[in-house]
């Protein structure tokens, strides 16, 4: 009420609300700034936040493609192992049944009657080498098993990233009108244009 009524006023009042007013003006452009200032940290906070974010995901992504490529090279390295393995085993029995067939036919030869016997140690060997086998066929599995979980796993990260990336609202290519500079002002001038706050530190 004093405000709108001040040419009523003595001179000396008028200054007095005069000088209230500029300081009540200037009271709430510094408690804008201040509140433009926070609401500028706490907005790069939460995108430092959602960058660090983004990039534990991406970092993650990263480390699966190697742990897909290196167990699949485990697992490429293990057949080719096997294979190795296989055909040694395949060779050396190869070996020994002929080294049977001899040792029969020179049996025959020298006049000695062949003699049937149980060979517990063939047996033991045949049994030895089925267990192996299923081993083998077990491990080979586990790789297959190991492969797709993180494969499955991988795609879960890319589904993020995309969902993330999705969400990610874009920086403002131009300050808004709150962010520019406000200085207070005689009555009937326009107000003075000012660089948009910087962050501080």
């Amino acid at each position: 009420m004093i405000k709108t009524r001040q040419m009523e006023l003595p001179p000396d009042m008028r200054m007095k609300v005069q000088n209230f007013a500029k300081k009540e003006g200037a009271r709430a452009t510094k408690d804008l700034h201040t509140a433009v200032r926070l609401q500028g940290r706490a907005r790069q906070d939460l995108e430092d936040a959602l960058q660090a974010r983004f990039n534990l995901i991406a970092s993650w992504k990263t480390f699966l493609t190697d742990a897909i490529r290196t167990w699949q090279e485990y697992a490429t390295l293990f057949q080719q192992q096997e294979k190795d393995v296989q055909t040694k085993i395949q060779e050396a029995q190869d070996q020994f049944n002929q080294a049977n067939v001899q040792l029969d036919q020179s049996q025959t030869a020298a006049g000695k009657v062949k003699t049937i016997v149980i060979k517990d140690e063939d047996d033991e060997i045949a049994e030895g080498q089925a267990t192996i086998s299923s081993a083998s066929d077990k491990i080979h599995d586990s790789f297959k098993t190991l492969s797709t979980s993180l494969l499955q796993l991988q795609a879960q990260t890319e589904q993020i990233e995309t969902d993330m990336q999705a969400a990610k609202r874009p920086r403002l290519s131009m300050p808004s009108a709150g962010d520019q500079l406000m200085e207070p002002t005689e009555e009937g001038q326009a107000p003075q244009k000012g660089p948009p706050f910087t962050q501080a530190g």
